[in-house]
């Protein structure tokens, strides 16, 4: 059955790449989750997606030009999305690292690293992954010249090209994919019956696994016309709704190795205080409880509603 994997873990609920979104993708009992890891300054693997600060925090500035350690690692990444998570901070690959080492969840790192030392970059960032022996845990997502780096340099990695290739684009990828060895290669989910049957079939039958990127609505169905085509893995920004569907059409699947939580899909909000309420559609999961323990926004259980 297709595998569901949390597009900067779950942008739908959370703040994008936030231990938060990380944590409640866990929860959904998703296959794993992806993030975009970029380097700082003073050499830090800061999870952030865009090149600079100004979208998801109160900062601003390159992620680049800028230290972690003394401003990126002051900024509030998380009210931008809701006053609930205001304090919420731009996590490291360290951070990240250390909270899911040995749990049942796939980290996809998205590598975005430039100039003269991306070479470095690259080994550094697999430098960290394999010093907590978690090379069988990380799937190395990225550019086709970067995946080439990092399979030169780690060839029990998992890796695949990173974006959308498309019917015009992706036989150069799979093309690279069969040359380095690379494990999937991954297309977009934009692409007609047609195109995507095509690129389906033709990487399956050179022996890589397919991976979908990435669903922003209509999961239910989208993830349906995937498994149909038989795609391996599918990204998208809600892998609550997505997981739950695949769990309803593959009852005798053998359940995993950690049993996730029971969700229920009646509306329950989390009461922070007594000015900020945000409301989830799937019921309170235990990341809010992670924000509430690690932020002080309250004390005791009292928050909790349904």
């Amino acid at each position: 059955m297709i595998k569901i994997q949390g597009h900067r873990g779950y942008p739908d609920a959370y703040p994008e790449n936030t231990m938060p979104s990380f944590i409640a993708t866990y929860e959904t009992g998703a296959f794993g989750f992806e993030m975009d890891v970029r380097i700082t300054a003073d050499g830090e693997y800061a999870i952030i997606h865009d090149e600079t600060l100004d979208r998801t925090t109160n900062g601003t500035g390159t992620v680049k030009f800028v230290n972690y350690y003394g401003y990126i690692d002051t900024l509030d990444a998380g009210s931008w999305f809701s006053p609930v998570f205001t304090g919420v901070k731009i996590p490291t690959l360290d951070d990240v690292l250390n909270e899911f080492k040995d749990k049942n969840v796939k980290l996809i790192l998205n590598f975005y690293f430039t100039g003269s030392s991306k070479t470095s970059d690259i080994h550094g960032a697999i430098d960290k992954v394999v010093s907590k022996g978690m090379t069988n845990q990380v799937h190395i997502f990225a550019p086709p010249d970067d995946i080439n780096i990092a399979k030169a340099y780690n060839p029990n990695l998992y890796t695949l090209n990173g974006g959308m290739a498309t019917i015009s684009t992706y036989q150069d990828i799979l093309d690279n994919a069969i040359a380095n060895n690379h494990n999937a290669v991954s297309i977009s989910s934009n692409a007609n019956d047609t195109d995507a049957t095509t690129m389906i079939n033709d990487i399956k039958s050179s022996g890589k696994e397919v991976h979908v990127s990435y669903l922003t609505s209509n999961y239910e169905s989208r993830v349906q016309r995937f498994v149909d085509f038989g795609a391996d893995y599918i990204l998208g920004n809600d892998p609550l709704i997505m997981q739950n569907y695949v769990n309803s059409i593959s009852p005798n699947d053998p359940p995993p190795d950690e049993e996730p939580p029971d969700y229920t899909k009646n509306p329950a909000s989390f009461i922070v205080n007594s000015e900020h309420t945000i409301n989830k559609p799937y019921g309170t999961l235990k990341s809010d409880l992670y924000v509430v323990k690690s932020y002080g926004f309250v004390k005791g259980n009292q928050h909790l509603t349904k």
